[in-house]
Order: structure tokens, then sequence, then C-alpha cells
């Protein structure tokens, strides 16, 4: 009897398992749930304090094999578009924080250059004799020119960025940044990653509940579902799940597990 019930499931289209209509009201019954809602934020609050502990790098806790595989990926010779680059990278917060570090640069440097000349004896008198509308007058067409200096700084930054980003003939040095951005991120340990967001799970898990509510009450929920499992089915849609799985080479152990599970 469990293998004719599991012959029969692995002979359904994939579709008809999969229908739009199911999956979507799944969904809003998982968005409905307070009790779900209170188990993923238990999860969560368990993991984070789990991984708060955990100081090894995430080089160590990643298997050998996907780590090399990791890095032989990002190092492909891809190059994205120019326009790609600058709609990631010129958003205005950016721009804010380049320009706050360029300033800051800007009026460090000016006052190391200038003060051999400021903390000479002799420069400090005639300082003193200087009237003080004069001083602040030339203190803010200082600070004016430095500003406007900036922001032209600001943007000769991010354009050159996204010009070097996006430069096919510098495929190689491209490749090299990333690998070295991953080698970067494996240094890091899951206490480094989850330690500053521990103390926010509750309000990040009421966001992912709020916005999952907001979605399945919208118009489009089911149409968005429907589009979602039509790509991500693609021609499977009609065709049985035993030969889906069988293209995994997964067919003969889900048989397996399912008629274990029905016994």
């Amino acid at each position: 009897m469990p293998s004719l019930i599991v012959d029969q499931l692995l002979a359904r289209p994939l579709g008809e398992l999969l229908a739009p209509s199911d999956v979507a009201a799944a969904i809003r019954a998982l968005s409905a749930s307070d009790a779900a809602r209170a188990r993923v934020t238990a999860w969560l609050a368990v993991a984070a304090r789990a991984l708060g502990d955990d100081v090894r790098p995430l080089a160590q806790l990643l298997p050998p094999p996907l780590a090399a595989a990791l890095r032989e990926l990002v190092a492909l010779p891809v190059t994205p578009r120019r326009a790609t680059v600058e709609k990631v990278v010129d958003r205005p917060p950016v721009r804010r924080l380049v320009r706050a570090q360029v300033l800051a640069m800007l009026v460090d440097f000016t006052r190391r250059a200038t003060s051999p000349f400021t903390e000479n004896p002799i420069a400090r008198g005639l300082r003193a004799f200087t009237p003080k509308p004069l001083k602040q007058a030339v203190s803010g067409e200082a600070e004016r020119r430095a500003a406007d200096f900036a922001d032209t700084a600001v943007s000769e930054v991010l354009d050159g960025l996204a010009a070097d980003l996006s430069d096919p003939s510098r495929a190689r040095e491209q490749a090299e940044v990333r690998v070295a951005i991953v080698e970067g991120a494996l240094a890091v340990t899951p206490s480094e990653l989850v330690a500053p967001a521990a103390a926010h799970v509750d309000r990040a898990v009421d966001i992912a509940w709020r916005a999952l509510a907001a979605w399945t009450a919208g118009a489009s929920f089911e149409a968005d579902i429907a589009r979602v499992l039509t790509f991500l089915l693609g021609g499977d849609r009609s065709r049985p799940l035993g030969d889906v799985l069988a293209d995994f080479g997964m067919r003969e152990m889900v048989t397996f597990w399912a008629a274990k599970v029905l016994a």
C-alpha cells in the first residue's frame, strides 16, 4: 500500500503538486499564524545565541571543497555593465559617506600643511594682530572651497570606481578584488556577524511578518505566486514529479524515504 501511494505521487505532474492557489494559501496561513511567528522568533534567538559564541572563522566552518569552489567562482572573468555598477554604488547615502571622508582628509591635510607656519612664534605673533572678521572670512572661504572640492571629488571617485569595475580590460584585477573580498568574508567569525544584530531579532521578525501580511493582502499576491512558480518550474510543470526527481538523481532516494515514512 505505501509503495502504491508513492507511485501515484511520483506520477502526478509537478504543476498539480505546486498549484499557485495552494502555495498562496499556505503562505497566507503562515502570515496569519501567531504560533508560527513565535516559533521563528524563538528559533532565531537560539541560533543568534549559539552563533554569537562561535569565534571560528567562516573558512573553518565551510567544507574546504565548497570554499575552494566559492573562490573559483568569484575569480571567473565576469565584468558588469557600467550602468549596473552606478546603480549600486552611486546612491545619496554613499555619496554623503564618501564626501564626509574626503572633507575630513582635506581639513586634516590643510591643518598638517599649515602647521609649520602657524606653530612658528613669528607667525603666531602676526596672527594675533589679524582682525577677527578677516580671520573668520578666510576660514569660511577655506571651508567653502574644501566643501566644493569634496563634492567634485566624490563624483570623480564614484565615476572612477564605476569605470574600473566595468572595464573588460581590467577583468583580472576585478576578479582579484572579488577574491580578496571573499577571503575577508571567510575570515569573519559567526560571532562578529551575529552579535551586532542579536538584540534586534524580535524587530526583524516583526518587519518580515508585517511585510508578508501586507503582500498576502495585496490584489496581486496570487498572480505574483503564479509568476514565480512559472519561472521556477518552467517546462517541468506538466512533467511527473518522478521524472523531474530522476533528472537530479533523486528518484530512488525519495521513493525509499517516502515509503519508509508511510510504512
